[in-house]
């Protein structure tokens, strides 16, 4: 019997090797890795042959095949935390994300007041490369933001709870909330490093987000916002110095990241 689970153990290990060499191929990077780690622990449960160590396998592969939003229910039931129910996260749809992005520009005086039917055709087209432009970086930088903190972000997200609802460019959820804080990713697209005054104007806008967040997940929450300059020449020191007294003076746990559109390696429509 020894003999055969050694035989499986070792078959295991091999097709985890092949499923590893398998994930230099882009296309099939994220399945083939996660095929590959589910292999090797198994093989290395089935070599350890101890009941302790199957069932740490066992729960290993449960979070690598799971997905989050599975594990989050499962441990809000194990802990009797009932509020994690009363609250929904959903997913924007195109046009919503589109709105959204025009909608944080206006805000931020990037954009003309959405009245299209006073516009030229020139400047209607114009308007809507310029948003492709903003959700590109907001793409961009979510990428760079998941190689940050090592997690997949949740993108273009409505979190709602009765009437109170908001929405959020990024969110990290935390399987045990007690352990872990949420996080938040606000992303805020400037057309200029002259225009961070803008920026400014909206903080408080972008802080009280994240206690709505919490009043609504009832979570700890930290915010990490993103600026993403277009062009090549990023914030002055003194606005840098700003944001970093801005984000000091706050009464909200955040982080802040600052790149431009060069940085991100994005190609902007014109």
């Amino acid at each position: 019997m020894t003999d055969f689970v050694d035989i499986i153990g070792t078959a295991f290990a091999a097709a985890s090797l092949y499923a590893f060499r398998l994930s230099r191929k882009g296309d099939i990077r994220e399945h083939s890795t996660k095929m590959g780690a589910v292999l090797l622990i198994a093989a290395l449960a089935l070599f350890s042959d101890h009941p302790s160590v199957y069932f740490a396998a066992l729960i290993i592969v449960a979070t690598t095949v799971t997905e989050v939003e599975f594990l989050q229910n499962l441990a809000a039931i194990a802990r009797g935390n009932s509020d994690y129910f009363k609250y929904k996260i959903e997913e924007l749809g195109r046009n919503e994300q589109e709105e959204k992005a025009a909608r944080d520009q206006r805000e931020l005086g990037e954009a003309q007041p959405a009245r299209e039917k006073n516009l030229t055709a020139d400047k209607i087209a114009k308007s809507k490369r310029h948003i492709e432009n903003v959700m590109a970086a907001e793409s961009a930088a979510l990428d760079r933001m998941e190689d940050y903190f090592g997690a997949k972000i949740k993108r273009n997200v409505r979190v709602r709870s009765g009437r109170r609802e908001i929405e959020l460019d990024g969110l990290i959820p935390s399987i045990v909330d007690d352990v872990m804080s949420e996080k938040i990713i606000e992303v805020k697209y400037l057309s200029s490093p002259r225009t961070f005054g803008n920026f400014a104007a909206v903080f408080p806008k972008i802080e009280h987000l994240a206690r709505e967040y919490t009043a609504i997940a009832k979570k700890i929450a930290k915010l990490h916002i993103v600026v993403v300059v277009e062009g090549d020449k990023s914030l002055s020191n003194v606005d840098m110095n700003r944001l970093k007294a801005m984000i000091d003076r706050s009464d909200i746990s955040a982080g802040y990241s600052v790149f431009t559109t060069k940085d991100l390696g994005i190609e902007m429509l014109t």
